[in-house]
């Protein structure tokens, strides 16, 4: 192995332990992920169907198109956000066509970070064991894995690159911070101002920290120019973060978050040991810039404060978050380094006193602050079960066209002619109704349109899963 890549040559099979974590934290984020698209309980099925119908659209003849969605753009930047991973998700879309492949990439991405923040450990920290202890910052760490396990978003991706780029500027390696901040950007437009935060972030004197802020905003300038220019004939949705900012701009700031959102949702993401953050506020201020805008965001916006909802929005600050605490944490290391020789034991009950306490304090004190995100659900020897309803889209020829409800519209979001007929329908199919589907799939409680499908001689087929399946004529 490359001496690069670690301290010694000896010590390098240190590594296996973040290989291993990364496998068993990120099998159970995917299992978890699958569960719950399974099941239809995604934070927004709606959504998520959007995403799959974009992408598998795209991998199967190159055009991206949506039937699901009134309003928004055929297009990789489709509700216009910039994220790079759509152009590269359908190729691997190909070889699984399905939601759970989404998630599951996702799942994995993020199961990388557990390499970045293990060699920031061992870096900031100082030995392996402080790579363990990094190690256990990020992996242990609630809030991060609840902000991965909400639905699959690109913004997420961002969270294991940004650790990576940290790391390869620790590194000294400016091909390395390069190519990591690249992968950064490419997660979403959100992150691309993070770059030059992170050079400003590198030990050193003033002159280096400069030196590697100016490499980082030469990275964001030339990814934003290149981006706006790939995106300059599109037409749709402006994009939402930089509309809200116009807004802010234009109307002031104007916060929509109450005390009580600071203790349900906010703190949770400085549990205890994650307040070690706050020693290292150079590494904290992408976390900064992050919450100052979700605090100024509508409150029906899409950008919510309850574990339940869209907190992906939140992923800067669980990036910057875990690297701050890292340093934060080497910052401790060292003044105990300073003690006395004869008590210089004290270090290693410290680190060791540190994992107990981000293992059993941090999800403990969230529990009885009732700040609670959903932590691990465990890969069982079974596959995660399926609802009853996709056993009835199973029943849906290829090529025909369906349409159902926005919850249940991830059960055909990989088809095309697919529609949501209490929303879609009307605006893509140019105002025709059910009439003109060959198969409607409808909640048994929406009495109304069933009746109106019979009535228009369509035949109910089946049901399962609080769906019924019509035949139209």
């Amino acid at each position: 192995m490359p001496r690069y890549f670690v301290p010694m040559r000896r010590e390098a099979l240190w590594w296996c332990l973040p290989a291993l974590v990364a496998v068993l934290w990120g099998s159970a984020l995917a299992y978890d992920m699958v569960s719950r698209v399974r099941a239809l309980g995604c934070v927004e099925n709606y959504g998520m169907a959007v995403y799959q119908q974009l992408i598998a659209s795209a991998a199967v003849d190159g055009r991206y198109l949506q039937t699901i969605h009134t309003g928004y753009a055929d297009s990789w930047m489709w509700s216009g956000h910039r994220s790079l991973w759509m152009l590269v998700v359908p190729h691997v879309y190909r070889f699984w066509p399905s939601a759970e492949m989404m998630v599951s990439l996702q799942a994995a991405l993020l199961a990388l970070g557990c390499f970045p923040a293990f060699g920031l450990g061992w870096r900031s920290i100082g030995g392996p064991l402080g790579g363990a202890l990094g190690l256990a910052i990020y992996a242990l760490f609630p809030a991060g894995y609840a902000v991965g396990r909400a639905d699959y978003q690109e913004l997420s991706f961002g969270i294991p690159f940004f650790l990576l780029a940290t790391h390869q500027a620790r590194r000294e390696s400016v091909v390395g911070f390069v190519f990591a901040a690249l992968l950064l950007c490419s997660a979403r437009e959100e992150w691309v101002l993070s770059v030059p935060l992170i050079g400003l972030a590198v030990p050193g004197s003033l002159i280096g920290r400069l030196r590697w802020a100016g490499i980082g905003a030469a990275v964001s300038a030339a990814y934003g120019l290149a981006v706006a220019y790939a995106g300059r004939n599109f037409e749709g949705y402006d994009n939402q973060s930089v509309g809200q900012l116009a807004g802010m701009l234009e109307l002031g700031v104007k916060f929509s978050r109450e005390w009580a959102d600071a203790r349900r949702f906010y703190l949770g993401f400085f549990v205890p040991v994650q307040w070690l953050a706050l020693l290292a506020p150079v590494t904290l201020l992408p976390a900064l810039g992050t919450i100052f805008f979700h605090l100024a965001a509508p409150s029906q916006g899409g950008v919510d404060v309850v574990w339940t909802g869209h907190i992906h929005h939140m992923a800067p600050v669980v990036a910057s978050g875990v690297a701050a605490s890292i340093d934060g944490a080497g910052l401790v290391s060292r003044l105990i380094a300073r003690l006395p020789r004869h008590v210089n034991v004290a270090r290693g009950v410290a680190v060791a006193a540190f994992v107990l306490a981000i293992a059993l304090l941090g999800p403990l004190w969230m529990k009885a602050t009732r700040v609670s995100p959903p932590l691990a659900r465990w890969p069982t020897a079974s596959s995660p079960p399926r609802d009853a309803a996709w056993a009835l889209v199973d029943q849906i020829p290829v090529g025909a066209t369906v349409a159902t409800d926005r919850q249940g519209s991830l059960l055909v979001a990989g088809r095309a002619g697919a529609y949501t007929y209490d929303e879609s329908l009307a605006d893509k199919l140019r105002g025709r109704s059910i009439a003109a589907l060959d198969y409607l799939l409808v909640p048994a409680w929406d009495t109304g349109t069933l009746r109106q499908a019979t009535g228009l001689g369509g035949t109910e087929l089946s049901r399962g899963g609080g769906y019924a399946l019509l035949k139209m004529p």
